[in-house]
């Protein structure tokens, strides 16, 4: 008995919630991508995440936890789609997402970039809504980074996916747990903050050990630039210089722009890090080799 148009139209929505689409769409128009074996791209990886959201899971119930976690994974899914994204996948709380594949993106750092900044806000409006039901304070922690990447079909004859592999998954997952030592929602690579310059307010942040064991510039993903303020601007360019004498041992100089950042614009999570570190740095010098370059396995780093 042949299968009905309904029963079809079903089995498509169905196949469509599984694999997302965009890869349906693309794999309709060329099915060879259901095929294809993994290359390597230039891509752009956002990792989104709650902050918070483990604490809320310890006393909500579960009906309540499927409510909210199928909203925010409504939100974020809907943000990235919009800026021709594709969500990877989802991981307790997390959304894993590429930009540049397998839909051909030359803009893709620059739509992954708005896609976070909407998926950030995106959390902000859920969690004022979810607190006025009585559930905690969460908020956003999103990594984002841009370069090569090996991303193609992956799996068994069972079960296959398409998705992203190799050290810049690493890097993003490293910049969205950054977020919660520097109190910021979006930490970007330096490849990403490059690729949007004058399209984004960007922050540098600091220098961290990235993947390989290289040294690399962080950078805060502030606003796109059509939406930031001048004091946004102002903040931005107070840190930075604080951050350029910080990095010359000149701490109390420094110390004193990041104070000018917190009288600005309130409490501000890297500036708030940074002055405990020049604080720290007046009366404990770092060794003559100090490099400025932030490792977790250095006791000499102030948190």
């Amino acid at each position: 008995m042949p299968i009905s148009w309904g029963k079809t139209k079903v089995y498509r929505n169905a196949l469509e919630r599984l694999v997302g689409r965009s890869i349906m769409e693309l794999a309709e128009k060329d099915p060879a991508l259901l095929t294809e074996g993994a290359r390597r791209r230039n891509v752009s990886l956002a990792l989104f995440d709650i902050d918070g959201f483990t604490d809320l899971t310890n006393y909500a119930s579960p009906e309540a936890i499927v409510e909210l976690l199928n909203t925010y994974f409504g939100g974020i899914t809907r943000v990235v789609c919009e800026n021709q994204g594709m969500v990877d996948a989802f991981f307790n709380e997390a959304v894993f997402t590429i930009f540049g594949a397998p839909l051909d993106d030359r803009a893709h750092p620059v739509n992954a970039c708005k896609a976070a900044y909407d998926g950030m806000r995106e959390t902000v409006r859920l969690a004022a809504q979810w607190q006025l039901k009585g559930f905690a304070k969460i908020k956003a922690s999103i990594g984002l980074v841009t370069g090569q990447c090996i991303v193609g079909n992956f799996g068994s004859e069972q079960r296959m996916m398409y998705t992203a592999v190799g050290d810049l998954v690493n890097y993003c997952e490293q910049l969205r747990q950054a977020t919660r030592l520097y109190g910021v929602p979006i930490m970007i690579s330096k490849e990403t903050a490059d690729a949007v310059r004058g399209r984004m307010l960007t922050r540098e942040i600091d220098i961290v050990q990235g993947p390989g064991k290289r040294a690399a510039a962080i950078y805060e993903l502030v606003a796109p630039a059509e939406l930031a303020t001048p004091v946004m601007r102002e903040a931005v360019e107070l840190f930075e210089r604080g951050l350029g004498l910080y990095r010359k041992r000149e701490w109390e100089q420094a110390e004193s722009y990041f104070s000018d950042v917190t009288r600005l614009v309130g409490d501000d999570g890297p500036a708030r890090l940074f002055s405990r570190r020049c604080s720290h740095y007046v009366n404990f010098a770092p060794p003559a080799q100090w490099d400025g370059v932030h490792a977790p396995s250095r006791r000499v780093e102030v948190e």
